[in-house]
């Protein structure tokens, strides 16, 4: 028949694909901050993003799934300090050269949301991990911070926090770094 192209699952979640259209429907909500944002929108728009990354018919758990991320993150008490930021970013590439212990590096990323409010700039990174929060912060937190780091190199007299966005758990997990400035 055809079928469905399914979603590959895995022990962490619904898989890369799930995780990539959830990053997409959170870099839509993220640019429609300003606007009214409706349930009908955010179905039609998680439906919309996981066709695009599965390439066909979505599951209804995905979609559930996705609607509900979309709602922990407009509902949470992240989204109105994005929505109140002076400058918001998604999905930003950057590469950055660097020095560490007498060896040149190279560092290449994608920030996935990065807003500065008060000053200071917020990084964070959409996981949708099952894992709990402590996990997450644990499995990721290098990434992120490595990150900050190239943040403050672009920026470098500005202050600089990250966090995990989780999406499972409608959840902002910050990451303590060794130097937040």
């Amino acid at each position: 028949d055809g079928g469905d192209a399914p979603v590959h699952e895995s022990a962490d979640g619904f898989g890369r694909e799930y995780g990539v259209a959830v990053h997409h429907l959170f870099e839509s909500l993220v640019s429609r901050r300003k606007s009214e944002i409706t349930d009908e929108f955010l179905e039609q728009d998680a439906v919309s993003v996981l066709e695009a990354e599965t390439v066909g018919p979505s599951r209804p758990e995905h979609v559930d799934a996705a609607v509900r991320a979309g709602k922990g993150l407009i509902t949470s008490d992240l989204w109105p300090r994005i929505v109140a930021s002076d400058r918001v970013l998604t999905e930003v590439p950057f590469t950055v050269s660097f020095e560490r212990d007498g060896v040149d590096e190279v560092l290449s990323g994608v920030v996935d949301l990065a807003f500065h409010a008060d000053g200071a700039w917020m990084l964070v990174d959409y996981k949708t991990d099952r894992h709990a929060p402590e996990t997450l912060a644990v499995r990721y937190g290098r990434q992120v911070s490595a990150y900050a780091d190239a943040w403050r190199a672009i920026f470098p007299n500005e202050s600089v926090s990250i966090a995990i966005w989780s999406a499972e758990h409608d959840l902002l997990v910050p990451i303590e770094t060794s130097r937040q400035a």
